[in-house]
């Protein structure tokens, strides 16, 4: 009875334990595709975040955690920096913060709050946005178990402020990743886009983007990843699966 109850307590450990806690080479999961986790730079700890996306576009972001719960970001890019025609620079620097409000726990998720301007794809002049909108302020939940492996739950709500197009609803977001062999690990998730979801819109019709990528860490401190955006086809704009890029590397100051 003894070995049963022991041997049901280390069962419980290992799907239920934290695994955010881990050294500079195996930095926390901050990001699914283009939603964010509950996942934080350790402090003094900087990240470098470059994407490659379609029509030559290009979005570098750096990132650093400045206290133990509290890091912040700028990020910068433009279509048409790679291959040939006129650049087409963002209009403005962008900005991210994230604190860890909630650590996890044993049953119990991660909790973080957070602020990120930066969308995806071109922007819109005259609707003042990006083709996917920036996240605004958000609040996201992040719990991680043991399935074969580490895989984590991720889900949370958010508030954009590139309304000018009167689609001002809050949304949601909802994703998982999951720890493959040799350093792969897989990643979905789904953006429910409420608030780009009018009839008259011109960029979302209505069913939500759903994406999926695979992150390869090849190096201590570096990622390579590979992503297809717009799955089931939610763009009126453009209804084709995007195939992005992207390459982060990160380490301490």
């Amino acid at each position: 009875m003894m070995k049963r109850a022991l041997l049901a307590l280390h069962i419980l450990w290992l799907v239920g334990r934290p695994l955010w806690a881990q050294d500079v080479s195996h930095v926390e999961l901050r990001h699914l595709v283009d939603s964010p986790t509950a996942g934080l730079l350790s402090q003094w700890t900087y990240a470098c975040d470059l994407r490659v996306f379609p029509n030559g576009g290009v979005l570098a972001k750096v990132s650093v955690g400045l206290l133990s719960r509290f890091s912040a970001g700028l990020s910068y890019g433009g279509l048409n920096i790679i291959g040939q025609g006129e650049l087409n620079w963002n209009p403005r620097i962008e900005f991210q913060a994230r604190v860890r409000v909630v650590d996890e726990g044993f049953f119990r998720p991660a909790l973080a709050c957070g602020f990120d301007s930066q969308g995806y794809g071109c922007y819109d002049e005259g609707l003042e946005r990006y083709q996917i909108k920036s996240k605004g302020v958000y609040a996201v939940l992040s719990k991680s178990f043991w399935l074969l492996g580490p895989l984590g739950l991720h889900g949370g709500a958010n508030y954009s402020f590139e309304d000018r197009d009167k689609d001002d609803d809050i949304s949601f977001f909802a994703g998982v990743d999951k720890d493959l062999l040799a350093g792969f690990v897989l990643l979905a998730e789904y953006d429910f886009a409420l608030n780009d979801n009018r009839e008259d819109g011109v960029y979302g019709a209505g069913g939500g983007y759903v994406n999926a990528g695979l992150r390869w860490t090849f190096a201590k401190k570096l990622s390579l990843e590979f992503d297809f955006k717009n799955l089931a086809d939610n763009r009126e704009d453009s209804p084709r699966v995007g195939r992005e890029v992207r390459i982060v590397y990160w380490d301490q100051f």
